[in-house]
């Protein structure tokens, strides 16, 4: 812990705007920003269920997961582009300039809601998962 706030301290004080603090003065790369987004997407869910459906038998899921790939890259050549040169800071602060702070703190709220929703989900189904793991271990060992 005393590392990870050493190295916070340190780089901190290469930064003196909230730019270079928030968009890294715009230098990362596409494919950075494109890996980040897919890193966001993808959950424990999707290792879990997407190879557990498939085992079963039922295939549906291999379209959207190649459908996914073809998207992302869509994103990276048409929405990141636009963004770098769109927006200043943040979506929120586009849909600010855009729409007024209606559709702003709307958006936000929306954003946040079903983000925690989708961890719970997720938190949700991996403490089942483990708990089922752990009955199964404890029914076998007795």
């Amino acid at each position: 812990m005393a590392v990870l706030v050493g190295v916070g301290v340190r780089l901190s004080r290469r930064q003196n705007t909230t730019d270079e603090y928030f968009l890294a003065k715009r230098s990362v790369p596409g494919w950075a920003i494109g890996m980040s987004l897919l890193a966001t997407i993808i959950t424990s869910v999707t290792f879990i269920a997407y190879p557990g459906a498939s085992y079963a038998g039922d295939w549906s899921l291999l379209v959207p997961g190649i459908m996914f790939v073809l998207v992302i890259a869509g994103i990276g050549v048409v929405v990141v582009p636009f963004f770098r040169h769109a927006v200043a800071m943040s979506a929120y602060e586009y849909f600010g300039k855009r729409f007024g702070p209606t559709v702003r703190m709307y958006s936000s709220f929306a954003f946040a809601v079903g983000h925690f929703s989708k961890m719970s989900f997720v938190f949700t189904c991996s403490h089942s998962r483990s708990e089922a793991l752990r009955v199964g271990a404890s029914r076998g060992s007795s």
